[in-house]
């Protein structure tokens, strides 16, 4: 299974950060490929520890080559393959154009989404999951995003076929994103 793990690019909480390393050692023990926007933050602590467990870890960069990305200060050796933005893409040159291009990909390719805090990037991941009606898994009590969306999807009567589960510890989460 690709489970994309989305969250805030800047997480300094390291009770979570050694939670997300353990997250990440687990997928890779069971064979699970990660998925992430190759950015720094939450999805980095899963990813690189993914990676050092011999997991396959797949980055979808909001550029159009190692050089950019590596430029930009973005992580990147803890992917087994980085997928770039098009160099025909008409839009290259606006960032955060490329930024949606990268989300909407990365959820594609995903067959489990997993929210954990984050701002208005993981909202735009959530919103294109909840569209493409994937599996998505919410840690509440991280703060951001994770601890808004069951509010807001109080007001949402479109049915996409997603199915969303909300968790309030780590350890349930876990426990039922990786029994499939």
């Amino acid at each position: 299974m690709k489970i994309a793990i989305y969250g805030s690019a800047e997480e300094e909480n390291t009770e979570l950060t050694n939670q997300l390393k353990q997250f990440g050692e687990e997928i890779a023990k069971r064979g699970h490929t990660v998925v992430t926007g190759a950015c720094p933050g939450i999805p980095f602590y899963v990813a690189e520890s993914a990676y050092l467990t011999r997991a396959n870890v797949i980055g979808f960069s909001p550029f159009t080559d190692l050089l950019n990305h590596k430029k930009s200060g973005e992580p990147y050796n803890c992917f087994s393959e980085l997928k770039f933005i098009p160099r025909n893409y008409e839009l290259k040159n606006n960032i955060q154009a490329c930024y949606k291009y990268r989300n909407i990909s990365s959820v594609i390719y995903a067959d489990a989404i997993v929210i954990i805090s984050g701002r208005i990037g993981t909202l735009n991941e959530f919103t294109n999951a909840y569209e493409f009606g994937k599996k998505i898994y919410i840690l509440q009590g991280t703060g951001g995003v994770a601890d808004c969306i069951k509010e807001i999807m109080k007001n949402i009567k479109k049915e996409t076929g997603a199915k969303i589960f909300y968790y309030n510890d780590f350890q349930s989460l876990k426990k039922d994103l990786l029994k499939e």
